[in-house]
Parts: structure tokens; sequence; C-alpha cells
């Protein structure tokens, strides 16, 4: 039996002389961030008469080890533990030294080392910050344990934990704990982590390019819960020297942490692109199964069908990355299922982000490092966004109040639940799909689409995410309406929340986890004071496990108002909020033409007679002095997606309820467009204002999605009337909503 202590006491020299530290420590806050070193780690110990190890369980990056002013051992690796035999010296005490350089200086490139994600969060982190022990045993602490009894199997596409059917819904952490300064986070913050995951009712973590401590697998597989470890194999230099030594450390961690028996995947890397040779990837992928059993094993998360780069790929399931706008999930999702391929499980790995308005009031007053303008607390370093310490200048402060800032914020988590909602719906409809992990976890300094935001609280309750993110789960199956356009039918389909009054329909499915026998199907459609306007029950067949069938065909006569739509199981329960909306004029009122030149609107007629004074105009800026409504899409925007790293404000409220845009953001999946206007058009044609602001959410710069001229001679915006984008409706004939934001800006330019 092996005994072992805790090295906690230690002082540490930053070229100032010796200060005390505990072990596990980093130098965050303590030393300039670009600082690589050697820093030097010094303590006294005392060697006892037994066989003993000293076991170092994490040091970033290099580490040499000096005994009684000897070098003994050098170890280079961030992320698996290594020992150094005492023998040696047993019974006498020792002086230690260890000297500490971390990567991401000249030393250690990034792309040289397996750095993991971080350094593109942050910055790279340096220190002894995981715990050192002195350990008495014969044998080396740091050898690899036995491999348990594999927990989880593949039977064709189907996963199963322990023997039962097993749907994965995890989130993503690479590893960020700003109050930590380093990826090794403290009990309390794993179990808070822990509980906080399996309330919002996720039963999985994947842990993206870092590997946590042991603590942490240990806990989670107390509480129930799956881990995926993704190796931290991110962008390396493709360099046979630099290949070679990653290799070699990503083979030490898969020995070291084989045994736990909660890991029910493994990656060897993510969205390498083609850098790691295909001889080493297939290689680490047996290795991998070799030494852990795992049925589930892949070489590269993302996948070069998605990411490009060398085509050969291996392992046992496929995963891909798609990141986009909620209408274009359901057609993308379609294009990545396996068809004719070989039918395996898929899995997303990571997806559906969706970031919300960072309160820069609250973080200018906290002062945090990583949002500093000093560079000596927040250097760039290899990260593409760096845009925080603009954002909180004096200049950029001046922008908000404490009111705009809740007003923005509130709007966008009603956003984020929305498109969270609608994404997951699609993605339980393919039953190819078996599994998921929804990016990310918490708030770094890119990003701020977490489940939870910079102080670990939860950002949504579990009630706005149970519809979709546990065993069972219901959806509506989208109609399909192709249009016939230029001589032939294109794909195309019809809104499911946003009808035209009389009779309408939905199709209603169930992805169940577990499956089973004759399960009671329960409906009811209510009005906006609650009244149930129609209801009924139905009972299901015999449902396969982890298979998305229909359940229920729903059809009630509806006039023009607003509805819900409840359905539930014993098991689970879904709502929608329903819209029904007149439908638009073939022709456009007396006075108008029609200057179509993107071709979007040809199923509309003008009016017989003179006297056309008012445009709609589609395509291209219209000139000075124009009066009408333009649909801009091409000159005159920029490039920006509506929904995903965007929030939003109305700057005249009266104006969304006019525009039919009041209400829940569903209101906005069928007429969403892809730009903003920009300024220099608009001033073009005259004074203006915003009446829908867009607000980047990494840059906070602001840009119109909507616009008024001052005295209401014009409106544009690249809002689609027309749809076509993705499952939008195509025509504003076929779109309640499209037809409804057209009419209202006709309406206002009218009435001026």
């Amino acid at each position: 039996m092996s005994r072992e202590i805790a090295l906690v006491d230690w002082t540490v020299d930053f070229g100032r002389g010796p200060r005390a530290v505990q072990v596990p420590h980093n130098w965050q806050g303590q030393v300039d961030i670009r600082a690589e070193g050697p820093f030097t780690y010094r303590r006294e110990l005392e060697v006892p008469q037994n066989p003993a190890w000293l076991v170092f369980d994490g040091v970033s990056y290099e580490a040499q080890v000096w005994i009684n002013g000897a070098e003994v051992f050098t170890h280079r690796g961030i992320w698996d533990a290594f020992a150094i035999d005492l023998r040696r010296w047993r019974g006498r005490p020792i002086a230690l030294e260890v000297r500490v350089t971390k990567n991401g200086g000249q030393r250690f490139p990034v792309r040289d080392v397996a750095s993991g994600f971080l350094p593109y969060v942050y910055q790279t982190f340096g220190g002894i910050f995981r715990p050192v022990r002195l350990v008495e045993s014969a044998d080396d602490p740091t050898r690899p344990r036995e491999t348990p009894r594999p927990r989880y199997a593949l039977q064709g596409q189907r996963i199963t934990a322990d023997g039962k059917p097993l749907y994965p819904r995890g989130t993503l952490t690479w590893g960020w704990y700003p109050e930590v300064g380093a990826p090794h986070p403290t009990p309390e913050i794993i179990y808070r982590e822990i509980e906080l995951t399996r309330k919002m009712g996720f039963n999985l973590i994947k842990f993206c390019l870092w590997i946590p401590p042991h603590e942490y697998l240990t806990a989670m597989a107390k509480a129930g819960l799956h881990a995926w470890i993704e190796l931290p194999l991110w962008a390396p230099r493709a360099d046979p020297g630099v290949l070679a030594t990653v290799d070699a450390e990503l083979r030490r961690i898969i020995r070291q942490y084989r045994h736990h028996p909660n890991v029910l995947l493994w990656t060897v890397g993510c969205e390498t692109g083609g850098r790691v040779p295909a001889e080493q990837r297939e290689a680490l992928v047996r290795f991998t199964q070799a030494q852990t059993g795992c049925p589930l094993v892949r070489d590269d998360s993302g996948g070069a069908e998605m990411y490009g780069g060398d085509p050969r790929e291996y392992g046992s399931f496929d995963d891909f990355h798609p990141y986009g706008e909620p209408m274009f999930y359901p057609v993308t999702l379609d294009s990545l299922l396996p068809g004719p391929r070989p039918a395996r499980p898929i899995l997303l790995g990571e997806f559906n982000d969706i970031d919300v308005l960072r309160d820069p009031l609250k973080l200018a007053a906290r002062d945090e490092d990583w949002a500093s303008p000093d560079p000596a607390r927040n250097d760039q370093g290899v990260r593409w966004q760096y845009d925080l310490p603009r954002v909180l200048s004096a200049e950029s402060l001046a922008r908000w109040t404490p009111e705009r800032v809740q007003r923005v914020i509130e709007l966008g988590h009603l956003k984020a639940v929305a498109q969270r909602k609608w994404v997951q719906e699609a993605v339980r409809a393919r039953s190819d799909i078996r599994g998921y992990v929804v990016t990310g976890w918490r708030d770094t300094p890119i990003s701020t689409a977490g489940f939870v935001d910079d102080d670990l609280a939860p950002r949504f309750t579990a009630e706005e995410l149970a519809t979709w993110n546990q065993d069972d789960a219901l959806f509506l199956i989208l109609d399909r309406r192709p249009p016939w356009v230029a001589g032939g039918n294109r794909p195309g389909w019809q809104d499911p929340l946003h009808r035209y009054p009389g009779g309408a329909q939905w199709r209603v499915g169930l992805h169940s986890t577990r499956g089973g026998q004759r399960i009671p199907v329960q409906w009811e459609i209510t009005d906006s004071s609650g009244h149930v306007l129609a209801q009924d029950r139905v009972i299901t067949g015999a449902l396969p496990a982890l298979e998305a069938t229909q359940v229920a065909v729903i059809h009630a006569e509806l006039s023009p108002g607003a509805y819900q739509l409840t359905v539930s199981t014993p098991t689970c329960a879904n709502r929608w909020p329903i819209a029904v909306r007149s439908r638009m004029a073939a022709a456009l009122p007396s006075g108008w033409q029609l200057q179509d030149d993107a071709g979007r609107l040809s199923e509309l007629s003008t009016p017989d007679g003179e006297n056309r004074t008012l445009t709609l105009r589609t395509g291209a800026a219209p000139d000075p002095g124009f009066r009408g409504v333009w649909l801009a899409d091409r000159e005159g925007t920029s490039a920006a997606p509506f929904w995903r790293e965007a929030a939003y404000e109305w700057i005249n409220e009266t104006a969304a309820a006019e525009l039919g845009l009041d209400g829940p953001w569903e209101r906005f999946l069928p007429v969403a467009g892809d730009s903003v206007l920009t300024h220099a058009a608009l001033n073009r044609l005259g004074t203006w204002h915003a009446v829908l602001n867009r607000i980047d959410t990494r840059t906070f710069n602001e840009a119109p999605v909507i616009a008024v001229a001052q005295d209401h001679t014009w409106w544009a915006t690249t809002l689609r009337p027309d749809g076509g984008l993705g499952v939008q409706p195509f025509g504003t004939r076929q779109n309640p909503v499209g037809g409804r934001l057209l009419t209202g800006m006709i309406e206002h330019v009218q009435t001026g």
C-alpha cells in the first residue's frame, strides 16, 4: 500500500528573489504575461527510508528538476504526469529546484507544443499548476493503471452504456478558469460544474483540447456523467520533429487516463485540416483503441469533409462541427447524413453557438486581466479576437447606460433560447445523429456563447432547456412546399410556426432514447387568453429506441391571432408559439412600381395606371431622392449573421408591432437575412435613423437591419420578406411573417 504526502509549500523566484507560494501554482497576475521563464521553484525535502517517488501531476511546459545542485530530470509536456525515483537519496534531506519554462514564447511556440485551445482563448500559462506528491511506492506511481472492463458498446449506429441505449448530450469546455489562472479547477468548481451540467439536462462533458485533472473524471463518474476526451492537438506546425514530440506526449496522456471507466469518446485532435499525416493519425487511433478498449475513437473532431485537408479519416464514428444560422441548420444537417455511406454513429462534436452581449460596464468595473489594454496583462498572442480592450475604452463605454445594457441583454437571452431550441429540435428529428456537444460551457474572452457566464452563473433555467435536452424530445416535422421557379421545382418548406387563416396542420415527431410501446401523446391549442380551442389524445404504436418517429398529426381551423401548441407524453413535453396572419395581396397598392433587380418578388404585380411615385426595390442601392421600400441584399450592405454573434435593440418599439415582428424571436426565423445596412449607403439617401439595430457581440460595432428616413419617405431593410434562405418559405405570399413585414413598411411610406 503506497503512502503519499502533498508537497504544498515552495518558493518561486521570478528574478526578484524567492517568494513563498503554494503548489498548485501558476504565474497568472504575478509576472508579465509574455514572460516564458525559466522561473525557479525551490523547497527542502526529507526523503524517507522506504522506496519513494517525486510525482509532478502537471507542469507547463518544460520542467528541469535539480536535486542538491545537479540536474536529474527534464520533462516536456503540459498534460501528463511524471515521476522521479528518489531511492538514491533515501533517508537524506535534499534541496529541490525546478526550473519551469512555459509554452508560447520563443523556445516553445504555441504551434510546436500540444498547447490545446487555451492560447487562442486568452494566453498560455506557466508554473507547477498541478499537485506535487511524495509517494512511497516500489513502482512508478504514474505507470498505466489497468484498463477497466468497457461500459460502452456500438451496435450498428446505436451507442449503449451498460447495455442500455445512450444518447450523449454534452457541453464543450476549453479549460478556461480565470479565477485559477490555469486549467486546474478546484474541487469546489468541479462539483459546481457537475451539478449545473446535470441540472441543465446534459449527460456528458467534452474536454476540448485539454486534459482535466483525474479528480474531475472521478467526480463525474460518481454523478453518472460521461466524458469525451479530446487530445490537445490543434493547428500544429507540420514539422516532423514537432509532430513526433507531440505524438509522444499524447501517448503518455492516453496511458495515464485510460483507466477512467466513464470516458465514452476519444478524439485524437480537432480540426487539424490535414496538418498531421494520415499515417500518424491512424496510428494514434489504433493506439487509443488498444490502450483504452473504447469503441468510440476518432482521429479528428470536425472532419475533413467539413474542414478540408487530407480526406483520409480513421475511427469508428463521424464527427461534424456545423456552425451556422438557424434557418440553414435543417438542410446543413441533412447534407451530413450518411445516405449510402456505411452506417455508423454521427456525433456533432461542436455546434449551435449563440453569443450574447457581455455587460461592458460591469466588465470595466472588474478590471480583469483578460480584458485589459495593458499587454503585460493581456497580450494578444495568437488570438484572432482581441476586441475587449477597445470595447472597454472610454469612448466605447460612453454609448452605454445600465438601462440600455439590461434591455439588450434581456432581448439577447430570449433570442438565444429560441435559437438553441429550434436547432436542437432539428437535431432530434434526425435519427442518424446519435448525440451532440453544444458550444459552449462558459463565456471566454473570445466568446459569450456559454451556458454559464463569466461567474459560473447559469444563463438558462432548466425549464428553458428541458424541451430538447433530455432523454426524450418532441419536435415539429417541417412541411414541404417546393416552389416552381424558372420551369421547375426547387427545394422549399412551409414555416411551421406561422400560418394563414383556415385549416392548419402540424406533424409531431418523438425522439426517444429508450423507445417504448403504446405511448400516449396529448396535444392542445390555446389562444392568447389560455382558452383551449382544440385538443386530442393519441396512442402510438411501438417506438424503436433512438429513432425519430412521427407520433401525431394535428389539424385545426384558426383565424388570425396568436396561439400556443402544446404536446406532451408521460416523459416529455414541448410547446411552440403559433401566429396566424392574413396573406399579402398579390398586387402592390396604387402608385407603386416594382424594381426587382434581384428577381426576388416575381410573384407580386404592379397596379394599372400612371403616377407611380413610390418604388419597391430589391438589389442595388437606390439613388438620392428615393421614395419607397428598399430590400437590400448586395450593394449598400455588409455581410453579418443575423443570429450568431449578434445582439439587438429596437430603437422604435412601436414599429416592431406595426411590422409584425413583436413577440417571440421565432418571428425572425422566416425573414432573417445575412447582412446589415451600411451607414455610407443610408447617408447617401438622406437623414435616417435605425429601427432595429444590430450590435456585434465581439466588437460591439453597431449597424441597422431596419432603417427609416427621418421624414418616413423610405424604409430599408436586410431582412427578407420573401424568405428563401435555408428552410425559409419561398416568396412573400408564402411567408406570413414576410408578407406582414413588407405590407407594414409599404403602409408606413404611404402614410408618411
